[in-house]
């Protein structure tokens, strides 16, 4: 059976008595919640409307899809990173639900600026994090693509993304 808003009800027996009808609805809170629904460099924020969006320094990959709704190719950086010149730096994105780790690496012992100093020296670092919330220890980075973030009004994260040297000093609108 489907329930009012297109998603699959299940039945679930408790006992032999009981018998009630669990709606899958309930299982996905908002739009955001919804796996990679922003692509690779976007961030959903169910306040917006549309609720994708780049992250500072990135824009929409394909600007007509992005126009029709279609946010799953993500975006791109608007100036490319030059690890070899040694100019890249990083903006902080506050308040946020950090991407998927799959291609992340941890170390529970570091702190935040040897995070930074960590992410520099690999190339292909894409971002930096404290991997411990709540104390602020510990070092998460990632390898490739942030895909996955979303805003929270409360109880965000701050993540730091590599930018080029020439993106630093822009004033973003936020």
């Amino acid at each position: 059976m489907y329930s009012e808003c297109g998603w699959y009800f299940r039945a679930v027996y408790t006992d032999r008595k009981k018998h009630e009808m669990e709606d899958l609805c309930d299982r996905t809170n908002d739009s955001c919640d919804r796996y990679g629904l922003c692509g690779a460099y976007g961030i959903c924020s169910i306040n917006d409307s549309p609720p994708c969006g780049c992250l500072r320094g990135f824009e929409p990959r394909f600007p007509e899809e992005w126009r029709r709704a279609d946010w799953d190719n993500g975006c791109v950086r608007k100036v490319e990173l030059d690890c070899a010149a040694g100019g890249d730096g990083f903006v902080k994105q506050s308040g946020v639900k950090v991407p998927d780790t799959r291609r992340s690496w941890f170390n529970a012992s570091m702190n935040l600026e040897e995070s930074e100093s960590e992410c520099l020296r690999k190339c292909n670092c894409t971002a930096y994090a404290s991997l411990n919330i709540s104390t602020g220890t510990g070092c998460l980075i990632w390898f490739d693509e942030l895909i996955d973030m979303r805003v929270y009004a409360e109880d965000g994260q701050d993540i730091f993304v590599r930018m080029a040297a020439s993106e630093l000093g822009a004033n973003f609108p936020w």
